[in-house]
């Protein structure tokens, strides 16, 4: 028997694979309730409890959500594995049953793990020869688990993505019961109605019209951006899906600090990766349009085929917006394919505060888009759109599928709009999301992340060894830090020594890149549950290090 404040706790029973827990609730006074249970987190366990006696509310937080429900005698309270949620008795007197599912482990978001090393003993383990018993397996999944870096942490600001939201596993969860494919309607007739929803309303969030867009999901941004490659050179030189490319050579314009993908997608479609030409950006990180003009003028005259420009919604280390609208305007004078690589900045469109950063999108002939970045959908969750509604399949749609593909009347199976065949529902983990959310929900996540990035900002100005690099228009700050006074070490290096030591030390996970004057941090705001107490906390501890 354990006693808190004014509430007994009692385990009736408890193993590793659940644990169940009586609690009493009573008053102190003639006039007063027993206090609440504070807001909990239960790691990776369900929670579920039934009241007994009593009338309960019950606060349960959802990443980027907060629910509150009152229930009385009879009814059962579901908290989901990753959630948390704090429990207040109504009544003077009260009952609960609780029901935790595996046992109760760690409640705090430590101890985190945010470096693992290499010989962790598992080799032997991990390999495949005799069969395990279940027992014994379950084990060595609890390893693998333990040496394992999880974002689930506000302290892991490392990717682009951080965070794991309860609604995201239980998609996840129903995803992995059904085991389905997303080639034909009438093996996934449910989860394909679940992408077009997500697609058309992607779409209509761009500006563009549902009856003249499409998408499909792609198995990450860099897919994505391949396939506006690929669907640019349908669009303009149908003939070469059969016949290949014909001696032409296509030229491919993004900026300086646009994503690598676009070399590796000229690497396998063909185009080779000196034909991506690298332009110019201003002093905010954005392709300069005069730039690009005289790049694509040049070209031209020198009898090269200029075929796409890529503008990038937020570019990795500094979350720059190249300008959209001028790029239009050239890709419309040229009749070239204008992509949008929204991977990482696609979720501005959904927050006014931003909307005048994305100024233009809806002239895009095609958008990326990545859910499991800011958004914190499964890993993957990408989508590629666009305005040209047919192109997909005309581009991917081929013979000797008819032993898979059979007439539908009512939708094209999804397969033949994709380079993939069987592919799980990706869609389903935003989609849930979304729907928890709404879309004032997306928009305010967004908000609220760039709220506590100016709170942050101010506080690294009180620092003389921090510098903020650059302008801030997103929910990237890069800092440079420079050393102690009495520290020998090279400024340049400085940031790269401190990102090793809050590793190690598993206090916090955040990147580091380099410019002409060395290293700095590159701090990523994108957890439903980030604060500014934990970036200011990582700064100090960041200043910390001798």
């Amino acid at each position: 028997m354990s006693e808190t404040a004014n509430y007994q706790r009692h385990i009736l029973f408890e193993s590793d694979f659940f644990e169940v827990v009586d609690i009493t609730w009573t008053s102190s006074g003639a006039n007063t309730t027993p206090e609440a249970l504070k807001t909990h987190g239960h790691g990776w366990s369900e929670c579920s409890v039934l009241v007994n006696e009593g009338v309960f509310e019950n606060t349960t937080v959802l990443g980027a959500k907060t629910e509150v429900q009152v229930f009385e005698k009879g009814q059962v309270i579901h908290t989901p594995k990753g959630a948390k949620h704090s429990l207040r008795c109504l009544s003077k007197a009260g009952r609960t049953l609780h029901v935790y599912t595996p046992k109760i482990k760690d409640l705090a978001q430590q101890p985190l793990n945010f470096k693992t090393d290499k010989n962790n003993g598992l080799s032997e383990s991990l390999k495949l020869n005799e069969p395990l018993r279940l027992d014994h397996l379950k084990i060595l999944l609890a390893e693998v688990q333990k040496n394992s870096i999880s974002a689930s942490s506000p302290y892991f600001m490392n990717q682009l993505f951080s965070g794991v939201s309860p609604q995201m596993m239980l998609a996840n969860e129903l995803i992995s019961q059904t085991k389905t494919t997303l080639a034909t309607q009438e093996a996934s007739p449910v989860f394909s109605q679940v992408e077009s929803e997500v697609i058309k309303s992607l779409c209509s969030q761009i500006g563009w019209s549902p009856k003249a867009s499409e998408g499909v999901v792609v198995p990450g941004g860099s897919a994505a951006n391949f396939m506006a490659v690929h669907c640019a050179k349908q669009k303009y030189f149908p003939d070469m899906k059969a016949k290949g490319l014909q001696n032409k050579i296509f030229k491919v314009y993004v900026s300086q600090d646009a994503h690598y993908s676009f070399k590796k997608a000229a690497a396998v479609l063909g185009l080779g990766t000196d034909n991506v030409s690298a332009i110019g950006v201003d002093e905010k990180g954005r392709m300069k349009a005069d730039l690009l003009e005289q790049a694509i003028t040049a070209d031209k005259n020198a009898g090269f085929t200029p075929l796409l420009i890529s503008a990038t919604a937020g570019t990795t280390v500094y979350g720059a917006f190249d300008p959209i609208d001028q790029l239009a305007a050239v890709s419309k004078k040229h009749d070239l394919w204008l992509h949008v690589d929204g991977a990482w900045g696609g979720p501005a469109i959904f927050t006014e505060k931003l909307k005048h950063l994305t100024q233009g999108i809806e002239l895009a002939d095609s958008v990326t888009f990545d859910a499991h970045k800011l958004f914190g959908a499964a890993m993957t969750s990408a989508y590629f759109l666009t305005q040209h509604k047919g192109i997909l399949l005309s581009a991917n749609d081929v013979s000797g599928a008819d032993y898979l593909f059979h007439d539908n009347d009512d939708e094209i199976d999804r397969g033949k709009m994709s380079w993939q065949c069987g592919r799980g529902a990706d869609a389903f983990s935003f989609w849930t999301i979304w729907k928890s959310l709404g879309t004032a929900g997306l928009g305010q996540f967004v908000d609220r992340l760039l709220a506590t990035r100016k709170e942050v900002e101010t506080f690294i100005k009180t620092e003389p060894r921090l510098t903020i690099l650059g302008i801030p228009e997103y929910l990237n700050l890069c800092v440079r830090i420079t050393p102690p006074a009495d520290k020998v070490y090279a400024a340049a290096d400085w940031a790269k020594i401190v990102r090793e030591q809050l590793k190690t030390e598993h206090k916090a996970f955040v990147n580091f890149s380099t410019d002409k004057q060395g290293t700095f941090l590159r701090f990523i705001l994108s957890h439903p549950e980030l604060e500014t107490q934990h970036m200011v906390q990582t700064i100090k501890w960041a200043l910390e290090v001798q």
